[in-house]
């Protein structure tokens, strides 16, 4: 017997739907629940004609049972982070749990490559819904990826500029300043200067030579 409650979609069971999402059934852990729920459930016994509070109490306390049992064996789903990847579905979730679970090298190793099989067939299926629910100009503009670079336009006088030209006279008027300060070449503290030294002839060979024996 089950004791299965609903509501109407009012605010508050929005509200729920959004924060309880139910639990992640992973099958390997069937013998873990099938033993945690004998050992919680309780038994009751009937008369040979159960009254209507006997069944509904005995129903309740079956879906507290069932619910304790989810509580202690498995993991609730959360509900999606707003910037999370939007392929990413239960399965996948399922697969990371079996990897961060593995023990062994061989079972992590296992693990790990069920999880980007996984990963690559739930790309591929969000893939294929967007882009058959999508208008054409949204999966053009998708396909250029999301952007990365934080720097802002330059903007002039004039607005937004485009040219190079333009870019660059903002930036050299920015850090450059337009009237530096005048200095001098000689100092009353200079030292004394150094003799003048000819420098050895270049050997344009040798240089060749060396440069290619050197990294890139």
């Amino acid at each position: 017997m089950l004791h299965v409650s609903g509501r109407t979609q009012e605010p508050s069971s929005q509200q729920n739907r959004k924060t309880d999402l139910g639990f992640i059934v992973v099958r390997e852990k069937g013998e873990e629940w099938i033993k945690t729920f004998k050992e919680r459930s309780h038994a009751f016994i009937f008369q040979a004609t159960p009254t209507v509070t006997e069944v509904e109490d005995e129903a309740a306390a079956f879906t507290a049972d069932i619910n304790w049992t989810n509580e202690e064996t498995f993991r609730r789903h959360r509900p999606p982070h707003t910037k999370a990847s939007p392929w990413w579905n239960a399965t996948c979730a399922v697969a990371a749990q079996n990897l961060r679970n593995a023990q062994t090298t061989e079972t992590r190793s296992i693990a790990q490559a069920r999880l980007k099989g996984t990963v690559r067939a739930a790309k591929r299926h969000w893939a294929d819904e967007y882009i058959e629910k999508a208008q054409l100009w949204d999966v053009a503009a998708w396909r250029h990826g999301r952007r990365i670079s934080k720097v802002l336009s330059q903007r002039g006088p004039k607005g937004i500029v485009h040219t190079h030209s333009e870019i660059a006279d903002i930036l050299s008027q920015r850090f450059f300043s337009q009237e530096p300060p005048r200095v001098e070449r000689h100092f009353s503290d200079d030292p004394p200067p150094q003799p003048t030294r000819t420098l050895a002839p270049l050997n344009k060979n040798l240089v060749d030579s060396l440069l290619k024996k050197a990294a890139n």
